[in-house]
């Protein structure tokens, strides 16, 4: 058994303590403002990251095909669709692929690593219509999420009881939509029950189906649609007002077709695969609190997670099989003190995650005389402690520490663990907090380290050299020495969260920040002695800068806001989905509406701007060949309106890329899609 043990230094800093909003209560159920950024639901997460609540009127808003529509509204943060336009993958701050970016629904972590064509992405099969709320957190979250939150983290939390009763003994929802680039249709049904003071229940089924899409020069994209079914299934228990049992079962069901290869910048080969996704999660949260006990805020989570993926190659038949079991818990505990003056929060506790990956390839299959994609197993269990002290109106201090172990093994019984400690220090000051005006004005700094353990596959990937198009492919031979990658982050910068700015009524959030990052350890691909063999290895360290910037302004009447993000890397990279470091080009968000008819009428605009990208980059099936990588810069127009017909009824409608324009995204080769006209309407019972 190889050991390796990793000693980062704990953080200092973090970035921005995050209130509440005003909140709006209509029939006993509270709905979040639009756009807000609040504390998120767990306890513990709710002092010092960069968070960003994004609620669930935004996503209604959207209309999204996926969820990947969210993440205009987040600086920092890129949503790209994979596989279709149902599975989709995340970038945070230039980071992604092979859990780098920590996600999870209802707590459950999404482990599903796909390697296709040279990349390594974490694929999220997630379908909007069942979401209530996303919350990102950007920068090294390790301290809080654990290993492969390197990057950041998002959690996606689904409907529960209480959203479709209203305070009611049953309710309901009814939805759906269609979209006429490529004749999608989508539609949800959902229904909940208040069996007695206790137990409530939801049940709720999602269709989607979506052909290929046409590009903006009016081209098909193949290979570019979808079909999918979601079931989710709840139960709430509440003994008390301050004890609370959520059971859930979710169940996804997708049908897609892959590309076995692409053509350069342009349409995808015929040579596709059809691809079958099943991902099954069970997870059992439950909480308590006390009024009569300050330092009792008890959250508890379990959760058992099945992702099934066969592929099928439509060109010979072959069969490919990939099957990751995840289950894990976690337990956390937030108190509050206040012995003197100061007053301290602690949240403290203990998690859990094993992974079991089965992978087959069939006979027929073309990489099955040369590839062994490694099954086997991956635990890793960490211990947390995270504080924070308002010293006084002006200042505030954060830290935290967590200790990580972890061991994995192959089939074949080779053996690879460790442990790594990460932290976190941060500090808020408030220059202005005794007087009336700019009081609400904080600044800001933090550091924090972040990590992620190797995958399977990087740690016992063993391939043979094969030919493929003419040319000679590596193999590639396991390295059972890996060290986890790991991040230390610096982040500064402002922000104004007031209310009342100008009218009794109105809102405005600013947040303007710089950070640093550095990766270290990198693991990548390098030569062997044996010019026939590469394999995985630490290669290294990068790093990033950048500057993200946020602003939301709202009133009854109208909002308005806009996100710009730009960062540069240290190396040059290839900018494709196989580099973990993307190069990635500055972009800009802006949007603004109005609130009409008593507010029943809500339209706006939003637009997107995305800088040109132009590098070199490595032919991928001959290394030997230097090709220039060249993505204009774009603008994209959506327009968006929603009427409230009357208390239960609800119409929407969008138009995305209004102008019709061809582009592709930096990160993609195929180019993406053309004008979208979307409609969708809302029924409450």
């Amino acid at each position: 058994m190889h050991k390796h043990s990793h000693f980062k230094r704990a953080n200092l800093a973090t970035a921005l303590l995050f209130s509440p909003l005003v909140l709006a209560v209509e029939n006993d159920v509270v709905e979040l403002d639009p756009y807000q950024v609040v504390a998120d639901q767990n306890p513990g997460l709710a002092d010092t990251d960069a968070l960003t609540h994004l609620d669930q009127e935004l996503i209604q808003s959207q209309q999204g095909t996926t969820a990947v529509d969210l993440f205009n509204y987040t600086a920092g943060v890129t949503g790209l669709n994979e596989g279709g336009r149902q599975a989709f993958r995340i970038n945070v701050r230039g980071l992604e692929g092979s859990g780098r970016v920590a996600i999870d629904v209802d707590g459950a972590l999404q482990n599903q690593i796909d390697h296709n064509h040279g990349s390594a992405t974490t694929r999220v099969m997630v379908d909007g219509a069942l979401l209530k709320s996303a919350s990102v957190i950007r920068g090294p979250a390790s301290s809080k999420k654990g290993g492969g939150s390197l990057a950041g983290s998002v959690s996606f939390r689904t409907i529960d009881p209480s959203d479709l009763l209203r305070g009611r003994a049953t309710g309901g929802l009814l939805s759906g939509g269609y979209e006429q680039n490529g004749d999608g249709k989508h539609g949800t049904i959902a229904s909940a029950i208040q069996a007695n003071e206790k137990w409530s229940f939801l049940a709720a089924l999602s269709a989607r189906e979506f052909g290929n899409y046409e590009n903006g020069e009016g081209e098909e994209v193949l290979a570019s649609g979808s079909k999918s079914n979601s079931l989710l299934l709840k139960s709430e228990f509440k003994p008390s007002d301050q004890q609370s049992l959520k059971l859930s079962f979710q169940n996804s069901e997708a049908e897609y077709e892959g590309s076995g290869a692409y053509a350069r910048g342009q349409l995808r080969y015929g040579n596709t695969s059809a691809e079958d996704v099943s991902t099954k999660t069970f997870t059992a949260n439950y909480s308590a609190t006390s009024d009569a006990i300050e330092w009792l805020n008890l959250n508890a989570n379990a959760y058992h997670t099945t992702n099934e993926r066969m592929e099928e190659r439509l060109d010979t038949g072959a069969l490919t099989f990939h099957d990751i079991e995840t289950y894990g818990f976690s337990v956390h505990n937030s108190s509050r003190f206040q012995p003197g003056q100061v007053s301290h929060d602690l949240n403290y506790g203990f998690d859990l995650f094993h992974d079991d990956l089965v992978s087959l390839e069939g006979e027929e299959s073309l990489n099955s005389e040369a590839s062994r994609d490694p099954g086997g197993t991956r635990q890793q269990a960490g211990l947390f402690l995270n504080t924070s002290h308002i010293v006084n109106p002006s200042l505030s201090l954060f830290s935290g520490l967590r200790y990580d172990d972890f061991e994995m093994s192959d089939n074949s019984g080779v053996e690879l663990s460790g442990g790594n400690l990460s932290g976190r220090f941060g500090v808020e000051y408030s220059p202005f907090s005794r007087r009336d005006k700019l009081k609400d004005l904080t600044l800001f700094s933090s550091y924090g380290t972040g990590f992620r353990i190797p995958t399977l596959r990087e740690a016992f990937l063993s391939s043979e050299p094969s030919t493929r198009r003419g040319q000679l492919s590596p193999g590639t031979k396991p390295n059972p020495n890996l060290d986890p990658e790991t991040s230390e982050t610096w982040e500064l910068g402002i922000q104004r969260l007031v209310r009342g700015l100008f009218t009794n009524e109105d809102m405005l959030r600013a947040r303007i920040a710089y950070y640093q990052q550095d990766i270290l350890d990198l693991i990548g691909s390098v030569a062997t002695d044996d010019p026939e063999y590469n394999t995985l290895s630490n290669v290294g360290s990068d790093s990033l800068e950048g500057i993200e910037f946020e602003l939301r302004y709202s009133t009854p009447r109208y909002f308005l806001g806009a996100t710009y993000d730009k960062r540069d890397r240290e190396k040059v990279g290839t900018g494709l989905p196989g580099d973990p470091i993307q190069n990635q080009p500055w972009s800009a968000f802006l949007f603004a509406g109005l609130r009409l008819a008593e507010n029943k009428l809500t339209i706006g605009a939003e637009t997107k701007f995305s800088g040109a990208f132009e590098q070199d980059m490595t032919d991928q099936t001959n290394p030997t060949v230097v090709e220039r990588m060249v993505r204009d810069s774009y603008q994209l127009v959506s327009l968006f309106a929603s009427y409230q017909l009357n208390e239960i009824t609800k119409v929407s409608a969008r138009v995305d890329n209004l102008a019709d324009k061809s582009y592709q995204v930096y990160q993609t080769l195929d180019t993406a899609m053309g004008r979208n006209a979307k409609i969708a309407f809302e029924y409450k019972f």
